[in-house]
C-alpha cells in the first residue's frame, strides 16, 4: 500500500507551491547544501522553554542533550545518580547510548511497565576475576564491568533515570542502527554485543541479528505505545536518525554498504511512523550532516558530528519549536571559522554584510580581513588587521599581515611603525623583519 496517494492535479499543485521541491544545483539553491546543508521541516507543535525534554537513542542523542542543555533547555534525560556511579570510568557518556530501537524498547518497558521487569542478575554476564557486565548498558567504547552488586546498582540508577521519561512533555527519539545481538537465554535484544571471550564461554547464548523494515516499524510503535500509556498526557515526540555511521559491521558487507542499509531503513521507518501519528514530528538531523561536506560536518574521526554542526542543528530545532524571540542563535564566529578552513572567502563576506564588525572576536575578525584581502580589497583588509592587532596584540599573524599589506599599499610610515611594534612584541622573529629591510 502506498505511503501517500495524490490525484494528478493535487500532485502538480503541491509541486508548484513547494518552493523547495527541486534539488539544489550550482546555479539554484546552492546555499541549501553548501557549505552547510539547510534542510527544512515543519513543526506541528510548540513548547515553552521550561518544557521537560527527554532524549533517548543512539550516541547522537547524547550530543543533542549536551547542546540543548547549553542552550538553556530543560533536559531531564541525565541523572546525577548515574553520573556518580560512573565518574571514575573512561566512557561515562556511553551509558546513555541505546543503539537500536529494540534496546530502547527494553529500557522503557523495564522502567515504566510493572508487567515487564528487568531480568535481574540473570541479565548479567560474567567476565572473570569477579567482574560482571550488563550488555544492555555500555557503548562502543567498552563495557561497564565490576562486582555484581556494583553493576546491579548502576542498572537500578539507570532505570530510575529512564523513569523520568514519564514526566516528559517532549521525547526526542534518535534511531541508530539495525544490527544487533540477541540473548537466546533471556529472549531479549542487547544494546552491545558480546566479546569473543564471552562467545567462547557461552557459545550457544548469543546470536547476531540484522533487522528488517517491518520489525523496526513495529518496535518504534511499541515504544510509542508504552510511553503514551505510562507517560504524561499530551506528550509529544520528535524522531531523528543518527548521522553517526557504524563503527564496524558483523555482516559480510563493506561497512559503507551496511551503513547505507541501516540509515536508509531507519529513515524510511521514521517517515511512515511520523505519518501514522499527529503528535510525532520528524527532524532532519541525518540530512543536516550527511549531505554536507564531511570534512566540515564530521569530526576528526570521520564518524562523530562536529560540535559546531551540532550547535547548528540544535539552533534550528529550537527555532522550529520555540518562539522566535526565544531562539538562541548560532555564533557567527563558528560558521566563519569553518568557512575559513575551506577558504570560502566569498561566503564569509556574504555572512558579514549586515554584521557590526565591532561585535566580532579577534579571530573571527582576522578571517573577515583575510576574506577582504582575497577579494582584492587590500585597504579594507589592512584596516581590519589593524583592529585585530589593537584587540589582540600578540596575534602574530594579524600583525604580520598588516605589515605585508602596508608595504604593498606603499604605506611606508605605517609599515615602519608596525615593524617597530613587531620587534617589541616578537624580538626573536628577526627573519620576518629582514624581509622588509629591518
Amino acid at each position: 500500500m502506498p505511503l501517500e496517494v495524490f490525484s494528478s492535479e493535487q500532485a502538480w499543485e503541491t509541486a508548484y507551491r513547494n518552493k523547495l521541491a527541486r534539488y539544489p544545483t550550482p546555479n539554484s539553491g546552492l546555499d541549501r547544501l553548501y557549505p552547510f546543508p539547510a534542510p527544512e521541516t515543519k513543526s506541528t507543535f510548540k513548547f515553552p522553554t521550561d518544557a521537560k525534554i527527554f532524549s533517548i537513542g543512539s550516541c547522537f542523542a547524547g550530543s543533542l542533550d549536551v547542546a540543548l542543555v547549553s542552550s538553556g533547555m530543560n533536559i531531564i534525560s541525565r541523572s546525577k545518580e548515574v553520573a556518580e556511579k560512573i565518574k571514575d570510568r573512561e566512557n561515562t557518556s556511553a551509558v546513555y547510548n541505546k543503539y537500536t530501537l529494540q534496546s530502547v524498547l527494553n529500557e522503557v518497558r523495564w522502567a515504566l511497565d510493572p508487567s515487564t521487569p528487568y531480568p535481574g542478575e540473570g541479565a548479567l554476564t560474567e567476565m572473570g576475576e569477579g567482574k560482571w557486565t550488563d550488555l544492555n548498558l555500555g557503548g562502543a567504547t567498552g563495557y561497564y564491568s565490576g562486582p555484581k552488586e556494583e553493576i546491579l546498582a548502576l542498572r537500578e540508577a539507570y532505570s530510575a533515570s529512564v523513569r523520568k521519561i514519564a514526566e516528559a512533555d517532549v521525547v526526542i527519539l534518535t534511531l541508530g542502527l539495525v544490527e544487533s545481538w540477541y540473548d537466546k537465554q533471556l529472549g531479549i535484544h542487547l544494546n552491545v554485543g558480546p566479546s569473543l571471550q564471552m562467545v567462547d564461554n557461552f557459545p550457544d547464548r548469543y546470536e547476531f541479528h540484522t533487522y528488517k523494515y517491518g520489525e523496526m516499524l513495529q518496535t518504534i510503535e511499541d515504544i510509542y505505545q508504552v510511553i503514551k500509556k505510562f507517560g504524561k498526557p499530551g506528550v509529544k515526540f520528535i524522531v531523528t536518525v543518527d548521522p553517526v555511521p557504524l563503527i564496524m559491521t558483523y555482516r559480510d558487507r563493506d561497512v559503507i554498504v551496511a551503513n547505507a542499509y541501516s540509515k536508509s531503513l531507519l529513515r524510511a521507518v521514521a517517515e511512515e511512523f511520523v505519518m501514522l501519528h499527529d503528535d510525532v514530528d520528524y527532524f532532519p538531523t541525518y540530512e543536516f550532516v550527511y549531505f554536507g561536506e564531511h570534512k566540515q560536518t564530521y569530526g576528526s574521526d570521520f564518524r562523530h558530528v562536529s560540535a559546531a554542526v551540532v550547535r547548528r542543528i540544535v539552533a534550528k530545532m529550537i527555532s522550529k519549536y520555540l518562539q522566535a524571540d526565544q531562539l538562541i542563535p548560532l555564533k557567527l564566529g563558528e560558521e566563519i571559522k569553518l568557512l575559513s578552513q575551506d577558504k570560502d572567502y566569498p561566503a564569509i563576506l556574504e555572512k558579514v554584510k549586515k554584521t557590526n564588525l565591532e561585535t566580532l572576536d579577534p579571530t573571527t575578525l582576522f578571517h573577515v580581513a583575510t576574506a577582504h584581502k582575497d577579494a582584492g580589497d587590500k585597504k579594507a583588509a589592512f584596516q581590519l588587521y589593524l583592529k585585530v592587532n589593537e584587540r589582540a596584540p600578540t596575534m602574530r599573524s594579524a600583525l604580520a599581515s598588516a605589515i605585508t599589506l602596508a608595504k604593498q599599499l606603499s604605506l611606508t610610515e605605517e609599515m615602519n611603525f608596525l615593524l617597530a611594534k613587531h620587534e617589541a612584541t616578537f624580538p626573536a622573529d628577526a627573519a620576518f623583519r629582514a624581509k622588509f629591510g629591518k
